[in-house]
């Protein structure tokens, strides 16, 4: 459960650097960019669910390799890490 963000976060960054591509690499067929678009989206419908369940963030925190710092690491606002540390706190206090 602890790798359903980031998982969903690497599938993002790839779509993300495909859209966009650097000027050094090849230009993709309107029809394949306008899938990934499509495919975007998507995800990030799907990356939005996962607000509707603490466990997502709370395993995270818990991952020894994760912790509150894959947060940081991917810029997330500070009110939101702070909300994902209340969530642990809260679920086991």
């Amino acid at each position: 459960i602890a790798h359903v963000l980031t998982t969903m976060d690497k599938i993002d960054d790839l779509i993300t650097s495909t859209i966009v591509p650097a000027r050094r690499q090849r230009i993709l067929h309107t029809s394949i960019r306008n899938a990934l678009k499509l495919a975007k989206k998507t995800m990030n419908r799907y990356y939005s669910a996962t607000d509707d369940s603490n466990v997502y963030r709370i395993a995270t925190i818990l991952h020894p390799s994760l912790k509150m710092e894959y947060f940081k690491l991917r810029k997330w606002e500070q009110a939101w890490i702070d909300t994902a540390k209340e969530l642990v706190e809260t679920e086991y206090e």
